[in-house]
């Protein structure tokens, strides 16, 4: 995919390369690369394609709005560049699939009755909500990852059995 983000470090370069001295938005980077020799280039650009990753998993309403033309600051800018391309990358991908999923009144051929989720600590708020979503069409069960006999809640620090303690002599 042109979204991995091997391929979008390499493409990342390609557009810093590619950076209009006139762009004001751009002006930061450009600074930046002023100076900079290839290896420092291939850096920054990596480290940006790092950064689209993570957006990519854990902010996707912010690419899914500097798709849309909002924002201006560099980071829009470069990544409008980047998502001009045939193939859409995977917060397009789960916006799409979700606006389907919510228009089902039933489960379609082919989703299973039940979905099980296991051992997952976190989750991004796009994957909870399309879980959410398939859970009007099919049973979604989380088995979660509890390391402790005991209930979370009732476990109280130091400071709160001394404050209990202390209350009770009181």
């Amino acid at each position: 995919s042109p979204f991995d983000k091997g391929v979008l470090a390499w493409r990342t370069l390609r557009l810093l390369d590619e950076l209009e001295p006139e762009d004001e938005a751009t002006a930061p980077l450009l600074g930046y690369l002023t100076d900079a020799d290839a290896f420092e280039r291939f850096e920054l650009a990596w480290k940006i394609a790092d950064v689209f990753d993570q957006y990519l998993v854990y902010r996707p309403d912010w690419l899914n709005r500097w798709d849309a033309g909002q924002d201006g600051h560099w980071q829009a800018v470069l990544w409008r560049k980047l998502a001009m391309h045939r193939i859409p990358h995977r917060a397009r991908l789960q916006q799409d699939f979700l606006g389907k999923l919510k228009t089902l009144k039933k489960r379609p051929p082919g989703l299973p009755e039940r979905v099980s989720v296991l051992g997952i600590n976190s989750l991004p708020t796009a994957y909870l909500e399309t879980l959410q979503a398939l859970s009007k069409l099919c049973q979604i069960d989380l088995y979660l990852l509890n390391p402790c006999r005991q209930y979370w809640g009732l476990i109280q620090t130091e400071r709160e059995i001394a404050r209990h303690c202390g209350e009770e002599e009181a």
